[in-house]
């Protein structure tokens, strides 16, 4: 389990760095001999994973019912990443290089 994960941080990293780069889910899934699919799922994740630690962050400390915001807002968890950076800085400012 523990290489797994390894394998996955990795993963994970260098999909971000090259969406960032503006490559394709198809350049990339290339590149890392998986499917679009899988590379879109697993840059996904990463955001769908911090969207949950950020709302429920500010769900324990902020009387705002973030989770009809978020729902309200889009069902990508890119997007809702995003959205939680420009209204939510100081919650989203420590998980962004993490």
């Amino acid at each position: 389990p523990k290489l797994v994960k390894l394998k996955l941080t990795f993963l994970v990293k260098f999909i971000l760095t090259l969406t960032n780069q503006g490559r394709t889910f198809v350049d990339i899934g290339k590149e890392l001999k998986i499917t679009k699919e899988k590379a879109r799922w697993i840059y996904e994740r990463y955001y769908h994973e911090k969207v949950i630690e950020v709302a429920n962050k500010i769900e324990q400390e902020t009387e705002e019912d973030i989770w009809e915001i978020l729902y309200d807002h889009s069902y990508i968890s890119h997007k809702r990443w995003e959205l939680l950076e420009r209204k939510y800085p100081e919650f989203t400012q420590d998980l962004m290089n993490a």
